[in-house]
């Protein structure tokens, strides 16, 4: 399994909303356009796929960071976190 953090910024609405969905079936959102994933390798490949589709390269732009379990686990958020609890953030 892989920790992924996904961010995206879409210029067009429709895209925006596709580009939405696929990051909602992939992972849990964190922010408004910001998912955190946790992905087996197979997965990984089929999520850039989808995603390279529902794009505009030359105006749209999603990025992909993997996270390994050491900086996954220095993570730090601040906030109020209490929608996603599970995730264990490290608030200061």
């Amino acid at each position: 399994m892989q920790f992924l953090l996904l961010t995206y910024d879409i210029r067009d609405p429709r895209r925006l909303r596709r580009v939405m969905d696929i990051a909602e079936r992939y992972g849990h959102r964190v922010q408004k356009s910001v998912f955190e994933c946790w992905l087996r390798d197979e997965q990984v490949g089929e999520l850039i796929e989808e995603l390279r589709r529902a794009i505009h390269r030359r105006v749209d732009a999603v990025r992909l960071y993997r996270l390994c379990a050491a900086c996954r686990a220095r993570r730090c958020a601040c906030g109020d976190m209490r929608w996603r609890e599970d995730l264990d953030p490290i608030l200061w």
